[in-house]
């Protein structure tokens, strides 16, 4: 369902770091090492920037990754949506929270431990 990148080969999509499993693998990358998802906010800004190019929106690459979908929130606090219809949230600025929140998504989304 990934948008291709219109006029690029898959040599050059890997040239660039943008193929599908070079960005599947940069979110995983992303999420263990910052315990939390990429956003337009944090650090992994250009990740959002590519998930969202190729995917339409970030909701859908999250889908289609089997990862947790932003649903609502405010500066610190965020709702997500679990691929299992659970909907959790958690304060970004609170880092227990956060860890607990990234425990949870190790435990619920299956792509976190392959």
């Amino acid at each position: 369902k990934a948008r291709k990148e219109i006029g690029l080969s898959m040599q050059q999509m890997n040239n660039r770091g943008t193929c599908p499993l070079q960005v599947k693998t940069r979110v995983i990358e992303f999420i263990h090492a910052n315990k939390e998802l990429p956003s337009s906010t944090n650090r992994g800004k250009s990740l959002h920037q590519i998930l969202r190019k190729r995917f339409g929106t970030f909701q859908e690459a999250m889908y289609e990754y089997g990862l947790p979908e932003w649903e609502r929130g405010t500066y610190g606090e965020r709702f997500y949506k679990f691929p299992c219809g659970t909907v959790h949230s958690y304060n970004t600025r609170d880092m227990p929270q956060r860890d607990m929140f990234y425990q949870l998504m190790v435990q619920k989304c299956p792509v976190l431990t392959q």
